[in-house]
């Protein structure tokens, strides 16, 4: 699923790149087309990535668990 996920952000971001392209940025059908795919996909988009800041974010955390040794910080770590 995380697989899928991120194809369609690397969609997302192809489309990005595609739709500033002056050449492609002339013909208002294509980008018309693009921009309507964009819009559909942008959505799922903006989960993935905050999912993946959710597990970068959890990560962090877990490391700092793991090498904090101060029982203070660790409750406070592990609140967080």
């Amino acid at each position: 699923m995380l697989d899928k996920l991120k194809a369609i952000a690397d969609r997302y971001e192809e489309l990005e790149r595609v739709m500033s392209d002056p050449a492609v940025a002339s013909d208002y059908n294509r980008i018309a087309e693009l921009a309507q795919e964009r819009s559909d996909i942008e959505p799922l988009v903006q989960v993935f990535r905050d999912l993946e800041k959710t597990v970068d974010d959890l990560a962090s955390s877990r490391m700092m668990l793991e090498e904090e040794e101060d029982a203070e910080m660790q409750q406070m770590v592990q609140e967080e």
